[in-house]
Parts: C-alpha cells; structure tokens; sequence
C-alpha cells in the first residue's frame, strides 16, 4: 500500500472543516488558528519551542510563542476538550500560571534508540515529557 501525504499550503481560501480534516497544514499557528471556528476542535497537542536556545534555534529562548497561542487554543476548544503540550520540566511550575486549562495528567515517552542534542551533547535514548491540560469552561 502506498502512503499517500495530504497537505495544504496555508493560504486564505482554506475552509473550515473540509480543507483541515485529515490533513496537514504547513503555516503559521498563530495566523492558521484564526481560520478555525470557536469551540470546534476536541484536542490540541503541540510541540511549541521549549524555552532552551539550545543551538541558537530562533525563537526558542522563551515561552512567548506557547503563550500567544493558549487564548487560542481556548477558543477553539470544546468544552470538556484537551490541550496536549511537550514541554521542558524547567518550565512546568510558569505552565500553570495564568492558563484556563487545568493539569489532568502526563506522559512520559522513552525513546531507548532516541538521538536529541541536549547540554550534555548527543544522548543514545529519550525520555520526553507530554502533559495533558484538560480545559475548565
């Protein structure tokens, strides 16, 4: 069987449903989210900058982006929905502040053949962190 890939370049004559479900979208979440009806979507999960400018990746070096899109994700967000995030535990206690989400669980992901570069250098195994935020409306 071959694997088919469906994706949409952002542009502005994406519709909501049929141009979003079960597919990718390549765009900016910032301005792609805008696109999406309020109180729509049953799950958000995000891998957004971790705050570590490891590297000098751009615009990893604070939480700015993470919380520019939770009012965002609030809106679209259905009641009794979740908002799935990864993230650095050296962040976890500011991730609580100020959010209408309320902490329901983690998850951790073990990679034991993972590479990640970390300030240590490369690892040979992962260990990744999902916390899951369950919206209180």
């Amino acid at each position: 069987m071959k694997m088919r890939l469906r994706t949409n370049k952002f542009n502005e004559n994406l519709k909501y449903p049929e141009d979003f479900v079960n597919k990718i979208i390549c765009g900016d979440c910032l301005e792609l989210i805008k696109s999406i009806p309020d109180n729509s979507i049953d799950v958000v999960m995000t891998d957004p900058p971790y705050g570590l400018n490891t590297n000098g990746v751009r615009n990893d070096s604070d939480l700015s982006l993470f919380y520019n899109i939770m009012p965002e994700c609030d809106r679209i967000l259905k009641d009794d929905s979740f908002f799935i995030t990864f993230f650095s535990t050296k962040f976890l206690p500011q991730l609580f502040k100020n959010n209408k989400f309320n902490y329901f669980w983690q998850i951790v992901l073990y990679c034991p053949e993972g590479m990640v570069n970390s300030p240590i250098g490369y690892t040979n195994s992962l260990i990744e962190n999902s916390l899951g935020l369950k919206l209180k409306k």
